[in-house]
């Protein structure tokens, strides 16, 4: 730091908002600094230099599971550490789709993701108290519709308003010195949805369970409301969480996530996968509470953690919600080369 000033001598306070503002790159992760050592000032002669250091140091308060305090209401955050996992399924998956293709994913760095799927009041809090364009709260005759409860998730929205969501939830918290302006609320990438749906387990259920059946399963029972049980949207919570504490992964709305569609993701290995373009589609996961439709009755099929559909970008529907995530501004994404599709069958 170099003074050029034509008094003889300069005062050279190290002010520690301008430290702390600054961003330290840790093995690929953005890290927020911690000052640990910081001379309250310095007297420097004019042309001189002064140097000080910052220590990014690691801290469990820097990766742990938080809350969000709403303007109404609160939002529960967990941490995911950066990890590789296996993303699709085996060929001889109960209830496997061709479009799931197995190939190991790289995450390299961690993010937040919502304990829940984002409900009615928790949109409601961020949003002004309004619902989104085409949500309607009562039928022609004045009656709630069945989808309608604060603690049920949001739906009817389209995947920009999600992200209008997103954004106004980062700038209110920011507004708010609740974050840091290096980090944002968005969706989820594909991956780390999968990544987080998963909690470590390779089977077609995040409990560690196999299907027994494509239809009616025991099995997904315990985990999610779809087709085989209730076939209407409940709150959130209700039925088992994963093993890192995620609720609803699995059946009740189903999740849109950041990607836009892509046909097939390959066998490569793949490294911080995002998919930014290519049809007007996006990428959904999870299934949801009425996952017989179009799909011939099949409802456990659909609630695996490999599932994934596409889904219109501009369009809304009575079954799809969403979940948001917490990554850093510069978070890196790759854009894939063309995935390394499996050789056709003869």
């Amino acid at each position: 730091m170099k003074f050029n000033k034509t008094k003889k001598m300069v005062i050279a306070s190290v002010v520690m908002s301008l430290v702390a503002a600054a961003t330290v790159m840790a093995d690929d992760e953005v890290v927020a600094p911690v000052i640990v050592d910081q001379p309250k000032s310095v007297n420097v002669k004019a042309g001189a230099r002064v140097t000080f250091s910052v220590n990014a140091v690691e801290t469990t308060d820097s990766r742990e599971d938080f809350t969000v305090n709403l303007l109404s209401g609160t939002l529960d955050m967990i941490y995911c550490a950066p990890g590789s996992f296996m993303m699709g399924s085996p060929e001889d998956e109960l209830g496997r789709f061709d479009q799931e293709d197995l190939h190991k994913v790289t995450l390299t760095q961690g993010f937040w993701l919502g304990k829940y799927e984002v409900t009615q009041a928790q949109y409601k809090a961020v949003m002004g108290g309004e619902y989104p364009k085409n949500f309607k709260v009562t039928d022609g005759d004045g009656e709630p519709y069945p989808y309608v409860g604060e603690d049920k998730p949001i739906v009817y929205i389209t995947w920009r308003e999600a992200q209008d969501f997103c954004a106004k939830l980062t700038e209110q918290q920011q507004a708010a010195g609740a974050l840091s302006k290096f980090y944002k609320y968005t969706l989820p990438t594909e991956a780390q949805w999968e990544y987080a749906c998963r909690a470590g387990t390779q089977t077609p259920l995040y409990s560690g369970a196999e299907l027994t059946s494509t239809g009616t399963c025991p099995n997904v029972d315990a985990l999610a409301w779809y087709g085989g049980n209730e076939r209407f949207l409940h709150p959130v919570g209700l039925k088992e969480a994963n093993c890192w504490g995620f609720y609803d992964m699995l059946g009740n709305a189903e999740e849109m996530c950041l990607d836009y569609w892509i046909d097939h993701l390959g066998i490569g290995a793949a490294t911080d996968p995002y998919y930014v373009a290519g049809q007007n589609n996006i990428a959904c996961r999870g299934g949801c509470f009425d996952s017989w439709k179009g799909y011939s009755y099949e409802y456990a099929r659909t609630c695996r953690s490999a599932f994934r559909r596409s889904g219109s970008s501009t369009e809304n529907y009575g079954n799809t919600g969403f979940r948001v995530a917490l990554v850093p501004n510069e978070y890196k994404v790759r854009k894939p080369t063309v995935p390394v599709l499996p050789e056709p069958e003869e």
